[in-house]
């Protein structure tokens, strides 16, 4: 049983964090504008709606990251004059409006595969295990 609960928890495990796998480490909008601030983001792109990626310098080391404002990045009037005041490289994105709809599209595959899917495995698996358990114990009664 014990074994089960293992084998359920990774097979629900599994499809988020392939899934879910993005470029960079996350930052908060908050702890972005402090690495802009002390000079720390060496550029930075910006989606027209929410999405922020980029390179910041850290202890030598250029990592990625990728971040979200509330509103429209590339429009925030005082996030852009404060990129420009530290001279950092800035690239405006075009991305697609999201979708107000979110379940329809790629959105419903990638619930299916990560909700959907696992469950029917689960209860496939506890299904055949009742299965082999009857099967054991009428031949143990024989």
């Amino acid at each position: 049983m014990k074994v089960t609960l293992i084998v359920l928890t990774l097979l629900l495990l599994t499809p988020y964090t392939l899934l879910s796998a993005e470029e960079g480490e996350y930052l908060r909008y908050e702890e972005l504008i402090e690495k802009v601030k002390a000079g720390n983001v060496e550029s930075i792109n910006l989606g027209k709606y929410s999405r922020i990626t980029g390179v910041y310098i850290e202890n030598d080391n250029k990592k990625q990251f990728h971040s979200y404002h509330e509103s429209d990045s590339a429009n925030d009037p005082l996030l852009i004059e404060l990129l420009k005041e530290k001279k950092v490289t800035v690239n405006i994105e075009e991305e697609k409006e999201r979708s107000r709809w979110p379940m329809m599209g790629p959105g419903l595959v990638m619930f299916f595969v990560m909700f959907i899917v696992p469950i029917i495995i689960l209860i496939g698996i506890v299904i055949i295990t009742r299965k082999v358990n009857r099967i054991i114990k009428k031949l143990e009664g024989k």
